[in-house]
């Protein structure tokens, strides 16, 4: 074989290494909470326009936690960086568990089913292609 085939084989073999390594880093992950739905007291959904509380509410029928808890549960996310929109636009989750815990998850809605999330037992940044920013928004009304 000559040189410039042995090359062309070399720069292909490179090329390929690093779609695996980029693809791979920014792999889909499925979110798994660290409760049951069963464990959760009352969820309270907090929104905020830069840093002024705009509205807040406190569920705590059943019907409404499952699907709080199942908008999350299984959410799929991938790592990624913090991106907030101009209006400064955050929603707070944080799910009051029976055991006197609690369990934050903090939302900044970037687009129509977009958004950086990240949860308060991990501080990485994942984003998120899912209409969070519209439930919460349905549930604040």
């Amino acid at each position: 074989m000559n040189n410039v085939k042995k090359f062309n084989l070399f720069s292909l073999f490179c090329f390929g290494m690093l779609c695996l390594l980029i693809t791979g880093c920014t792999k889909e992950e499925s979110l798994g909470l660290t409760f049951d739905q069963d464990d959760i007291e009352s969820v309270e959904i907090s929104k905020y326009l830069d840093t002024e509380l705009s509205s807040s509410v406190d569920i705590v029928e059943k019907e409404k936690i499952a699907h709080l808890y199942g908008t999350f549960e299984g959410l799929k996310i991938k790592k990624g960086k913090l991106e907030k929109r101009e209006d400064k636009e955050t929603l707070v989750f944080k799910f009051h568990l029976k055991d006197g815990k609690d369990y934050e998850i903090i939302y900044y809605p970037i687009a129509v089913k977009k958004g950086s999330i990240v949860f308060s037992d991990n501080k990485d940044i994942y984003t998120t292609s899912s209409d969070i920013a519209g439930m919460a928004n349905n549930v604040l009304k």
